[in-house]
């Protein structure tokens, strides 16, 4: 009869086990995946920043080059996954004049797929 009682308990531990792991799974899978992406959005929000501040420093040396510029704008249309941007504000620097033109201010901005897509493939 005492082995019957311990075998009980060892099944009853073993299910207790099974459903505490059920109810915490979801919660440890959304910390997880929220990480990754939080993640993820990070490192675009970070190359944009870094990005619109070459652009505004390149804009503020007077050194335009209108060709490299096109190029640059084809290779940002070609992403898609860059989130909404950055701004920044820079004097513009004359090099011919040495002196400083109107402040330069630079909006850097890209849609997010899915953002305001009716395409459901568009969503992350």
């Amino acid at each position: 009869m005492r082995e019957l009682k311990t075998r009980l308990n060892q099944l009853r531990i073993r299910g207790q086990g099974m459903v505490e792991f059920a109810l915490v799974l979801p919660v440890l899978l959304l910390l997880l995946f929220g990480l990754v992406e939080f993640g993820r959005i990070f490192h675009a929000w970070l190359t944009l920043e870094y990005a619109a501040r070459q652009a505004a420093r390149y804009a503020a040396s007077g050194a335009l080059d209108k060709a490299y510029c096109a190029e640059v704008a084809g290779l940002l249309d070609a992403q898609d996954s860059l989130p909404p941007g950055t701004y920044a504000n820079w004097d513009r620097y004359n090099p011919d004049t040495g002196e400083y033109d109107a402040p330069l201010d630079c909006m850097v901005s890209k849609k997010a797929p899915g953002l305001d897509s009716e395409n459901p493939d568009d969503y992350w």
